[in-house]
This record gives structure tokens, C-alpha cells and sequence, in this order.
């Protein structure tokens, strides 16, 4: 229980623009600062960056969550993880990288729901000059939908 449960009701303000907001309000309905309330807030969510650099890129960086300016962080790194990831290695939701898995992914070597590669792409949908998914499109390909020069595996023959 708070020290002083007045405190609770009294009003508060934006530390962004100076606005009345409410102590639970998402972001101020005057300048859109996140969290306007708290006057330390940093983001949410949570990263990590490793310490270790190769070309200015951290060897390891993970980013999930927003940022104190509101905006979803993207981990950019040699290997990155996060809803969005960039780098050699890239796992998120949204990825690019060399070798990406993502529900959207795109790379030379990609792995996802919607897979678009340089290389080879395995997905549900999956674009590539080697693809393998439902619906797979380039030059060797396999799946259910095969649309390609190659069909080197194919299940819509099963079905019928």
C-alpha cells in the first residue's frame, strides 16, 4: 500500500510537454510521449548488446520491446534476435540477414513464413532460385504449389 494514498489520485503531467495526464495513461494525448507519467521511463522490453564488436556491429545484440522514444527496437548485430532483427544471423518476427528465420524473412538463406532468399528459401510461401514450401516459387522448387523451372518434389500429385 502507498504511503500516501492521495497520491494515486492526484493529478499528474507529462514529463515530455507539461500536459494533465492520467497516472495510468499510455501515452499523452497532447505530444504521444509513451508513458507520460513516469518521469524516468526508458522503454519496455528488454536488451542486451554484447560488448564485443566486429566492424561496429555487436556480436550479439537482442532487442525486444519499445524504446524510450516509442518506437519498436531492432536488434542489428552479427547475431540479432528480436521482433525485428538485422545481421548475419537474424531470428524476429521480421529478419534479414546472411541466414534469417522470421515470420518474415528475407536473406540468402531464409526460413519462415514468407521466406524470400538470395539462395535457398523454406517456408510456407517461399520465393528463391531453390525453394521449398506450400507455394514455392523460383527455379528448382518443391512443395504443393511448385511454380518453377525444376520441380524437384512435389505433393500436389498425391492430392489428386
Amino acid at each position: 500500500m502507498p504511503a500516501n494514498p492521495l497520491s494515486e489520485l492526484s493529478p499528474a503531467w507529462c514529463r515530455e510537454c507539461g500536459a494533465e495526464v492520467e497516472r495510468d495513461a499510455l501515452d499523452c494525448p497532447a505530444c504521444a510521449a509513451p508513458r507520460p507519467s513516469q518521469t524516468d521511463w526508458a522503454g519496455e522490453g528488454f536488451e542486451y548488446r554484447s560488448t564485443r564488436e566486429f566492424r561496429g556491429w555487436p556480436l550479439v545484440h537482442i532487442a525486444f520491446g519499445i524504446d524510450r522514444s516509442g518506437r519498436i527496437r531492432t536488434a542489428k548485430g552479427i547475431v540479432a534476435v528480436g521482433q525485428r532483427a538485422v545481421g548475419g544471423v537474424a531470428v524476429g518476427i521480421l529478419a534479414l540477414g546472411f541466414i534469417s528465420c522470421g515470420v518474415i524473412s528475407a536473406g540468402v538463406v531464409s526460413f519462415g513464413i514468407v521466406a524470400v532468399a538470395l539462395a535457398v528459401a523454406c517456408g510456407v510461401n517461399a520465393i528463391a532460385p531453390v525453394a521449398l514450401g506450400v507455394v514455392a516459387v523460383g527455379f528448382a522448387v518443391g512443395g504443393l504449389h511448385p511454380i518453377g523451372w525444376k520441380v524437384i518434389l512435389s505433393g500436389a500429385a498425391d492430392l489428386r
